[in-house]
């Protein structure tokens, strides 16, 4: 029973600010502009603010556990991209079934789920998976750039620029204390700035006419891929921090930035719109059964 209240007041918050993101898109008050906004801010400028401060002021360093989460990510890809091309299954749905939503969904549970040490890890890791899964769903589609667009689609990912600065000066012996209250109040937005471009991209209208390449996609990245991360887990001896953050990061349904990617690669982008609604529905449902069993096996 406390199990179920301590989930109840992870997602009772999460839901909450949903829905008043929902309401300010059915109300006209959250709109393209709207979006781009908090999205710039969020992903650019906060976000990073977040990975900063771990890397600066709470000792958040590189473990094996913290790089066999990306390294997961890789060989998942592989395995997915091997059984795909073998079917001849098109390649969105691919990256539909391997691209999360790390960042708007992931974070706020981590923020919430975890206590502050382990949450900024869980940022960290965010940051080698963020241009990681860039690089690898940019690279199914070559001939959109070559390895220059490959390339310039990584490096534009401001994870990975504040990790190298982060690490160079957590690393050089300068105090940074004065910065450390200003980060920490920057950083307080970003749960609410996240749940809130979730719910004002939410659609009901987008969840016609599912195929069932589409559903395969949906089950892939909710249950599929996180149980082939249960077993890689088990299998290499994660300590149960990394256990569960790598489950709760691979089990984040589809991104938003999805379509923005399918759009870029030349494939078709409205069954990315319904698969990353879809599975978003479905996680509002599936993430308090996730957060029970990641009680009862992170004990």
């Amino acid at each position: 029973m406390s199990a179920l209240i301590a989930v109840l007041k992870i997602i009772f918050p999460i839901y909450s600010i949903i829905a008043l993101g929902y309401y300010f898109n059915r109300t006209g008050k959250y709109n393209q502009k709207v979006d781009a906004f908090l999205n710039q801010v969020a992903f650019y400028y906060i976000m990073p603010v977040v990975l900063f401060k771990g890397l600066l002021f709470n000792d958040v360093k590189f473990t094996s556990g913290i790089l066999q989460i990306p390294g997961f990510m890789l060989l998942a890809f592989i395995l997915m991209f091997a059984v795909f091309y073998l079917f001849k299954i098109p390649l969105q749905y691919l990256i539909m079934s391997f691209r999360g939503n790390t960042v708007y969904f992931g974070i706020p549970i981590l923020k919430l789920t975890l206590n502050e040490q382990d949450f900024l890890t869980g940022i960290l890791v965010i940051s080698l998976i963020s241009p990681l899964t860039i690089f690898l769903v940019t690279i199914l589609k070559p001939e959109t750039g070559g390895l220059r667009k490959i390339l310039l689609n990584t490096l534009k990912n401001p994870f990975l620029w504040v990790l190298i600065l982060g690490i160079i000066l957590g690393n050089s012996g300068f105090n940074f204390d004065f910065l450390q209250s200003l980060l920490s109040e920057i950083s307080d937005a970003l749960t609410f700035i996240s749940l809130i471009i979730i719910g004002g991209n939410l659609s009901f209208k987008e969840l016609k006419k599912v195929s069932a390449l589409e559903n395969m996609a949906i089950f892939n990245k909710l249950m599929l891929f996180p149980l082939l991360f249960l077993f890689y887990g088990k299998m290499v001896g994660l300590d149960p921090a990394c256990m569960k953050i790598g489950l709760l990061l691979a089990s984040t349904p589809g991104a938003v930035t999805n379509y923005t990617i399918i759009r870029e690669l030349g494939l078709p982008e409205r069954e990315a719109v319904r698969n990353v609604m879809l599975s978003s529905f479905i996680y509002f449902i599936y993430l308090p059964v996730l957060l029970l069993f990641l009680d009862r096996l992170c004990r």
